[in-house]
């Protein structure tokens, strides 16, 4: 399984929702409301399976404002 960083800036992001719709299982809107990566941390290095890397990778390709940072590691 491939090593990724997720990083959501929580400076630009503007709670839309977009991320938390296109990619249920990963992201998740809080009080705030801004997005963060649902396994816990807002900056996050976690491995993924393919198909949850393509789900992430769309995520943050449909976010308006690009908050939304994907690296493989």
């Amino acid at each position: 399984m491939p090593k990724i960083t997720c990083v959501v800036d929580q400076e630009t992001c503007i709670g839309c929702g977009v991320c938390a719709n296109t990619s249920p299982d990963h992201f998740e809107l809080d009080e705030t409301p801004k997005s963060h990566f649902k396994d816990g941390d807002k900056d996050q290095v976690v491995e993924v399976n393919d198909s949850d890397l393509a789900d992430i990778k769309t995520a943050a390709d449909q976010c308006p404002v690009a908050a939304i940072t994907v690296e493989d590691k």
